[in-house]
């Protein structure tokens, strides 16, 4: 009795260590994901308010000449 239920204690400790080491793992590719998508949307944002402000410049410019 004892065997076995050493056994299935080792067994839930395995799949406890591997569902947690998973989640974590879900979690760190997903954070990145996600990380990764803000960082392309800000930085999609900064370069076309930057176009915007330079275009303005631009016609700015050409309206003085």
């Amino acid at each position: 009795m004892s065997q076995t239920m050493g056994k299935t204690l080792a067994v839930t400790d395995v799949s406890t260590v591997a569902g947690t080491f998973g989640a974590a793992w879900l979690a760190n590719v997903f954070g990145q994901g996600v990380l990764a998508i803000v960082g392309v949307f800000i930085g999609g944002l900064m370069v076309s308010l930057w176009v915007i402000s330079w275009g303005r410049q631009a016609s700015n410019v050409e309206d003085e000449l």
